[in-house]
C-alpha cells in the first residue's frame, strides 16, 4: 500500500484552503458500486466509466446515451483503469494484455504485441489509428487499433496520464514531478517543473494552456513557455483534471475535492460527497465525475466559446475523443489514498493517481 513520503518537498509556497461553495453537482444512484477509476467521453451523449472490479472481481463498462446509464456487457480482459474514444464507435479500453474495441454495436477483445504486459494507466490519441498509452515502470506504446509498439520514455518512473493537443503536442506526468512531452518521435522530460511531488493527470486546451494536477492539492500550468505553480485553493490530492476551453477547467480528488478554474483564479466547489474522486470529464454543456464506491456526480457547464479550438485530455483523470469543444481525454484521468482498504492495495500499487512514492 502506497504511504506519503516525508522528504517529499514541493519547490512553491502551498495553496490557500478556502471554503466550496455550492457547486451545483447532482448524484447518480443505483449505478454501480465498484470503485470507478476513470471517466472519458465523446460529446455530452456518449459518456463512458470503467473500473477494475467489482463485487464478483468482474470489471466494469458502463455508457451514458444522453438520459441514463447503462450497464455494458462485462469485458473479458482484466486491470481496466483507463480508456479513450475517437468516436462513439470506436471505443476503447486497455486492459493487462490487451485492448477492448467497441465499434458501437459489440465489444472485441484485441490481443497485441507489446510484452511483458504492463498495466496501462492513461490513454489519449488523436484518431482510431494513432493513440498513446502510458504505464507503469516508464513505458509507452502507440497503438494503431490493433497493436502496440513500444516508445522509449528514457524514463523508469510509473506514468500516470497522457494527454495532449495533436499528435506532434502530448504531455505524460508521474511522480516526482515528472512531465514528459512527445513531438510525435521522441519522448523528452520537461524542466523547470516546479513542483517535486507526484502528478497524476494531465489535460490541455492548446499549446499554451496545459494543467497537470497532483498530490497536495498541486496544480501546475504551461503557457507555451514556461510551467508555473498555481494555487489551486485546497491541500487535497487531487487525481483528475478536465476541461472544455481555457476558462472552464475542473479538477478532483479525495474526499469529494473539486475545484473550477474560470480562467483567472481556482475555487472550491461542494460536490455533496467525501468519497475520493479518481477521474472527470467535461463535455460541451456537462461534466461528469466518478470515484469510490460507484459515485457518479454530474452538472452543467458553461459551453466553450465558438471560437475555442482547443484539444486536451480528461481523465482524467480523464481522456475523450472528438468532443466539439476539441477535449480529448481518458482518464481521467486517470492517484492513491493511504487510508483506504488494504484489498486495493494493489491497484494503489499501479493506479496513475497515487501518493508520491
Amino acid at each position: 500500500m502506497r504511504t506519503l513520503d516525508a522528504q517529499a518537498t514541493a519547490v512553491g509556497a502551498p495553496s490557500t484552503v478556502r471554503t466550496p461553495v455550492s457547486g451545483g453537482w447532482t448524484s447518480q444512484t443505483g449505478i454501480s458500486i465498484a470503485h470507478l477509476y476513470d471517466v472519458f467521453g465523446v460529446d455530452d451523449s456518449n459518456v463512458f466509466a470503467v473500473s477494475e472490479a467489482n463485487a464478483s472481481g468482474v470489471p466494469e463498462i458502463l455508457r451514458y446515451d444522453g438520459s441514463q446509464w447503462m450497464m455494458l456487457a462485462s469485458p473479458p480482459i482484466v486491470r481496466i483503469f483507463s480508456g479513450w474514444a475517437a468516436s462513439a464507435n470506436d471505443v476503447f479500453v486497455p486492459g493487462w494484455c490487451s485492448t477492448l474495441h467497441s465499434s458501437g454495436s459489440a465489444w472485441g477483445e484485441v490481443v497485441e504485441g507489446l510484452y511483458p504486459c504492463s498495466h496501462t494507466t492513461g490513454m489519449w490519441g488523436t484518431s482510431a489509428t494513432n493513440i498513446i498509452g502510458v504505464a507503469t515502470q516508464g513505458r509507452a506504446y502507440h497503438f494503431d487499433g490493433s497493436l502496440r509498439t513500444e516508445l522509449q520514455t528514457g524514463v523508469s518512473v510509473d506514468l500516470w496520464d497522457v494527454g495532449g493537443t495533436s499528435a506532434t503536442d502530448i504531455y505524460a506526468v508521474g511522480p516526482h514531478g515528472t512531465v514528459l512531452r512527445y513531438d510525435g518521435l521522441t519522448w523528452t522530460q520537461e524542466t523547470g517543473i516546479p513542483t517535486s511531488h507526484s502528478l497524476n493527470s494531465v489535460w490541455a486546451s492548446g499549446t499554451d494552456d496545459v494543467f497537470a494536477v497532483g498530490d497536495y492539492g498541486r496544480i501546475i500550468h504551461y503557457d507555451g513557455t514556461s510551467w508555473n505553480l498555481e494555487d489551486s485553493g485546497t491541500d487535497e490530492h487531487l487525481f483528475g483534471v478536465s476541461g472544455n476551453s481555457a476558462s472552464e477547467v475542473y479538477a478532483v480528488g479525495v474526499k469529494g475535492t473539486i475545484v473550477h478554474y474560470d480562467g483567472t483564479g481556482w475555487q472550491p466547489e461542494s460536490s455533496g460527497t467525501t468519497t475520493d474522486l479518481w477521474s472527470i470529464w467535461v463535455g460541451t454543456n456537462s461534466a461528469w465525475t466518478v470515484g469510490s464506491q460507484g459515485t457518479i456526480l454530474t452538472r452543467t457547464v458553461t459551453a466553450p466559446p465558438v471560437s475555442d479550438g482547443g484539444g486536451g485530455n480528461t481523465d482524467g483523470g480523464g481522456n475523450t475523443g472528438n468532443d466539439p469543444t476539441g477535449s480529448t481525454g481518458s482518464s481521467g484521468g486517470g492517484g492513491m489514498s493511504f487510508y483506504l482498504l488494504l484489498t486495493l492495495s494493489i491497484f494503489w500499487f499501479i493506479r496513475r493517481r497515487k501518493i508520491v512514492q
